[in-house]
C-alpha cells in the first residue's frame, strides 16, 4: 500500500503547491484511489508533479461536502468521467448545486460542467474492495451538519488498520471508536484533518489522552488539525506523531 498527500494547507517541497484543503492518493492492492480532492486549485498540478495520473484512478471518496474537500472533484471528472465517486447522498446534491457556480468544477477544455456519472451512495459501512472500506456515517446524534454525512476510509494491512479522515467533524476519537466497533483489528495509524485548530488546551489534552486509549500507534495531523493542535499532540500524546505536507508520503 502507498499513500501520498496531494493537497494540504502546508508544503515544503519545491514545485508542489499548497491550499486550504486536503486530498490523499493511495494505491491499494494494485488499484489507485483518491480520498478527498481539496479545493481544486492544486490537485492536477501536484498530481502531475508527483507522477500520478488521475485518469487512471478507480475511485474517488469524498468525506463530506465542504469546498476544501469536494472542490477538486470536477478536475478529476474532466480527466476520468467514468470514475466511481463514493460519498453520502448529500455529496452529489451539493456538487450538482455548485458545479455551475464554480469554474473549478467545470471541464476547462469544453467549458461544460463535469458531471458525476457513476455515484455510489454511502450511509452505512461499505466495502470498496477486499480490505478497503468506508465507515458510513456515525450512529447517534451529531449537531454539526457535516458530521452527519462524513465518511472515513479504512485500509486493512498486516500491521493493523490505516484510517484516512477528512475533517473529523464528529470528533476523531468517536470516528476511531466507531471503526473499532466494526473491526477486531488494531488501529495502526490515523491521518487527515482532526479539527483541532480551535480547541483549548484542556480539550487538546483530552484528545491526546483519548488517542492513547484507542491504541492508535501513528498519527498524521494534517489540514484543520492546526499548528497548535499538531504541536500539542507532539508534546502530549504517547503515539508517534508524524508531520507531513503536500507532496509527501504517509510512511508507516
Amino acid at each position: 500500500m502507498e499513500i501520498k498527500i496531494l493537497s494540504d494547507n502546508t508544503v515544503y517541497r519545491d514545485g508542489i503547491r499548497a491550499e486550504h484543503g486536503l486530498s490523499f492518493w493511495l494505491k491499494y492492492d494494485g488499484q489507485q484511489y483518491v480520498f478527498d480532492t481539496g479545493q481544486g486549485m492544486v490537485i492536477t498540478q501536484n498530481a502531475e508533479r508527483m507522477g500520478i495520473n488521475l485518469a487512471q484512478i478507480e475511485g474517488v471518496v469524498i468525506s463530506h461536502s465542504h469546498d476544501d474537500h469536494l472542490g477538486g472533484l470536477g478536475k478529476i471528472l474532466a480527466l476520468n468521467p467514468a470514475v466511481k465517486v463514493y460519498g453520502h447522498p448529500a455529496i452529489k446534491k451539493t456538487y450538482q448545486q455548485k458545479m455551475e457556480e464554480k469554474r473549478t468544477m467545470k471541464n476547462q477544455v469544453s467549458g461544460r460542467p463535469a458531471r458525476i456519472e457513476n455515484f455510489i451512495p454511502v450511509e452505512k459501512p461499505l466495502k470498496i474492495t477486499e480490505g478497503l472500506w468506508l465507515t458510513g456515517t456515525l450512529p447517534g446524534e451529531n449537531k454539526h451538519k457535516e458530521a452527519r454525512i462524513e465518511n472515513s476510509l479504512v485500509c486493512e494491512t498486516s500491521r493493523g488498520l490505516v484510517v484516512l479522515v477528512g475533517c473529523s467533524h464528529a470528533g476523531i476519537i468517536k470516528i476511531l471508536n466507531h471503526i473499532k466497533s466494526l473491526s477486531n483489528k488494531p488501529v495502526l495509524a490515523a491521518a487527515g484533518g482532526f479539527h483541532l485548530y480551535k480547541k483549548e488546551k484542556e480539550e487538546l489534552r483530552e484528545v491526546g489522552q483519548d488517542f492513547a486509549a484507542t491504541g492508535t500507534r501513528i498519527i498524521y495531523p494534517l489540514h484543520c488539525s492546526g499548528f497548535t493542535g499538531r504541536k500539542f499532540l507532539q508534546e502530549n500524546c504517547r503515539a508517534e506523531i508524524k508531520l507531513a505536507a503536500a507532496g509527501e508520503d504517509i510512511l508507516l
